[in-house]
């Protein structure tokens, strides 16, 4: 997350994962070279979907399943 908020020039960044329950935790990164926390803010978001995460799971399986029996 870091990598990508300076390659960005991203004032925020997050890791999204599905959950039984919503909630984010937040932080602030330091500053490269010194002590001092930045203005940078990087968050993990749980997004509550609760019975659909099986059905979800089985997209996302599918999708790679299918990605991965093209050959280039």
């Amino acid at each position: 997350m870091y990598v990508y908020s300076k390659y960005y020039k991203a004032t925020k960044v997050a890791l999204v994962y599905p959950g039984s329950e919503s909630f984010s935790k937040r932080g602030k990164y330091f500053e490269e070279g010194t002590k001092e926390v930045g203005d940078a803010e990087c968050s993990v978001l749980t997004l509550g979907v609760h019975n659909e995460v099986k059905a979800w799971q089985k997209e996302i399986a599918s999708y790679v399943f299918k990605w991965s029996e093209f050959d280039e």
